[in-house]
């Protein structure tokens, strides 16, 4: 939420932060091993962590939000998000910071609008908005955008699969869902799926064409069978699995304890359209806030040049008219009264800009 620096926030703002810091500090004493208790100032000296409203006040920051996470070295790091552009209403504000920070980009996409959990959606870039030719959501698990290209379409699906241990009624009914999305995209789209696949794809060979030989794992869990069966079935490719890349440039997720490393994120794509597919890699330095790294593709598009039309659009002539006899015998009365105000003295030039003015 944005927040206005009243007394009442300042202990908010205060609270919220000295409870991150204990959240994630040190529990015990390494010496006795019993659960350490510090003072608030303790705590700031011990990260050497300034206030954060003192940081707010100095920086003039006009405030956005507030995440505290753990780093690979157990520091806590602060992310301070200031308002880019635009004065910040008067009066204490009523909308949540996703609904009013301005940025280059355009958010799309579908999620629980009370908790602002799960969901799934696509950030486009403002100046390639006009290319968007639809957008579906079926549940905050799947959703569609189709973006108009120069030689074909590409109809991108985003999917959150459920975890392993959720119940087999629910697996199969995301992949009924995801298959029916699948269905409704027309036929000439480029289709790719992207996402939250929660499927371990293991290195088998009698799914060597559609899952290659450089996946992370060696043995497919369930949830990536039901993943390479559903690829098999609609002629796709899992194209995570495709490059022969490092371990950590294909590990994806990592556990909360950092020991554990899994590829669970995949992109596929129509077999038909694999060659455009270049790279695909995770990027573990990106900060996101998320226990998933950042995936990056490269595909070879051809995206639409086409740009948006302001104003009126110049009309088309219809000469195909000048066949019918009542049309070419009012277009020559037209023409003939028209060119019969022009001056014989007129030079060459000045008659000729005249003659295509009247046509």
């Amino acid at each position: 939420e944005i927040w206005s620096l009243t007394l009442r926030e300042k202990h908010r703002l205060s609270v919220f932060e000295n409870r991150m810091l204990r959240i994630f500090g040190p529990k015990r004493d390494e010496v006795t091993g019993g659960w350490r208790k510090l003072h608030n100032e303790e705590l700031h000296n011990l990260y050497s962590s300034p206030s954060i409203i003192r940081m707010i006040k100095t920086r003039r920051m006009r405030w956005v939000g507030h995440v505290a996470r753990i780093g690979e070295m157990r520091n806590v790091y602060r992310i301070l998000v200031g308002k880019p552009e635009g004065k910040r209403p008067l009066g204490r504000p009523r909308h949540r910071w996703v609904d009013n920070i301005k940025m280059d980009l355009r958010e799309i996409g579908s999620c629980q609008k009370k908790s602002h959990m799960l969901g799934t959606g696509f950030i486009v870039n403002k100046k390639r908005k006009h290319l968007i030719l639809d957008f579906q959501a079926k549940s905050h698990r799947t959703c569609r955008l189709r973006i108009k290209g120069r030689f074909l379409n590409y109809s991108l699906i985003c999917a959150h699969a459920p975890t392993e241990d959720k119940s087999d009624e629910e697996k199969d009914s995301f992949y009924d869902e995801l298959d029916e999305m699948y269905g409704e995209c027309p036929k000439r789209d480029c289709k790719i799926i992207t996402g939250d696949m929660n499927a371990k794809v293991g290195n088998e060979d009698v799914y060597r064409s559609v899952i290659g030989k450089h996946s992370l794992h060696n043995k497919s869990n369930d949830n990536g069978m039901r993943l390479i069966n559903f690829a098999s079935s609609r002629n796709m490719v899992v194209g995570s699995t495709m490059f022969n890349q490092k371990d950590i440039h294909k590990r994806n997720w990592k556990s909360p304890d950092g020991n554990e490393f899994n590829q669970i994120d995949h992109i596929l794509i129509d077999a038909r359209h694999c060659s455009d597919l270049m790279d695909v890699r995770s990027y573990r330095g990106t900060k996101i806030d998320s226990d998933h790294y950042l995936i990056s593709s490269e595909i070879r598009s051809l995206i639409s040049n086409a740009r948006k039309i302001h104003g009126s659009q110049a009309k088309k002539l219809n000469c195909g008219k000048l066949v019918e006899q009542g049309v070419a015998t009012r277009y020559t009365g037209l023409i003939s009264e028209c060119l019969a105000g022009l001056s014989d003295s007129q030079d060459v030039s000045e008659a000729w800009r005249a003659s295509e003015m009247l046509l």
